[in-house]
């Protein structure tokens, strides 16, 4: 049998591969579709948590969720659902979520256990801190803060997709110009609030029983009957993203950006520091040591 030209052999290695990958592409979204997750009218955790969302019975006092995009809020929003069985409220509609189970998309009031905000960017942005008593304020590494809110946006607002080496290429670089520029003014103006309680997504991650349990005795006023362990039996979520395939986040900051966001991170630190004297609130952890950069230009320019 005659062989095939060059160029349609090539074309058809081509389509072969092509189909392979749509394919593993397909059982990964199917895989990660199905695992992770339980619907809000479902549990298996016990008879004694609740069996589906439902908005309170009574107006509580009015608390706010708030933490910059990309922070982990949509994650801590499903962690007081499952150990409360009340809606978390939020300041718009996102109809993922909603479709997701988050039956409290852009209701903002009472009803709700929590209100999720990302609103009040800047020092000048007052009026929604000041009219706030209670606050549950979520911080997360800026250099992954940044990162998922990139991947969200230039998704088209997946909550788990990564965003093409494209997008990267093309939008970077104002992207994090932009959005440093928010990230520690954002904070900073929610620390004004009079009731604040910090919670670090770095200490849900690593001990979240103690974290939720904090969080448990802020809302709870009396009348609740919260039960952290329906949480922790299921308490990831579907709206996580598989870091496997993302590269280290270094690879994503170059040495300018580096010294930006490590300074941003200090003020907000000293601020912390002003606000709670007596806690160690300590994120100064999170900054990139320029060791690394360092080295890897060294390497580069032949030092």
């Amino acid at each position: 049998m005659a062989m095939l030209p060059l160029r349609r052999r090539r074309s058809a290695v081509q389509l072969i591969l092509g189909c392979m990958a749509l394919i593993i592409l397909m059982i990964q979204i199917h895989t990660s579709e199905r695992q992770g997750y339980t619907s809000h009218n479902e549990t298996t955790a016990s008879d004694t948590c609740p069996t589906a969302t439902r908005f309170l019975d009574r107006p509580m006092r009015l608390t706010v969720l708030a933490s910059y995009p990309g922070s982990g809020n949509t994650w801590l929003r499903y962690l007081i659902e499952r150990m409360t069985g009340y809606a978390t409220g939020s300041n718009w509609s996102d109809k993922q979520l909603l479709e997701k189970g988050f039956i409290g998309e852009f209701v903002r009031n009472k009803t709700t256990i929590v209100v999720k905000t990302h609103n009040d960017y800047s020092p000048t942005a007052k009026a929604s801190v000041e009219s706030t008593n209670r606050v549950i304020l979520l911080l997360r590494n800026p250099y992954d803060t940044l990162l998922a809110e990139f991947n969200r946006y230039y998704t088209g607002g997946d909550h788990v997709a990564y965003a093409y080496v494209s997008a990267f290429i093309q939008h970077w670089n104002k992207f994090f110009e932009d959005s440093l520029k928010k990230w520690q003014p954002y904070y900073s103006n929610w620390l004004r609030c009079p009731d604040v309680e910090v919670v670090l997504f770095d200490d849900l991650k690593g001990d979240l029983k103690t974290q939720l349990s904090r969080i448990r005795d802020f809302l709870d006023d009396g009348s609740l009957k919260v039960n952290v362990d329906c949480a922790l039996k299921n308490n990831e979520g579907n709206f996580r993203r598989d870091r496997s395939f993302q590269p280290h986040t270094n690879f994503f900051y170059d040495y300018t950006e580096v010294g930006s966001v490590n300074k941003a991170i200090d003020t907000l630190q000293t601020d912390l520091i002003h606000r709670f004297p007596h806690q160690n609130i300590n994120i100064s952890s999170w900054k990139i040591k320029f060791g690394f950069y360092k080295g890897s230009k060294n390497a580069s320019s032949g030092e």
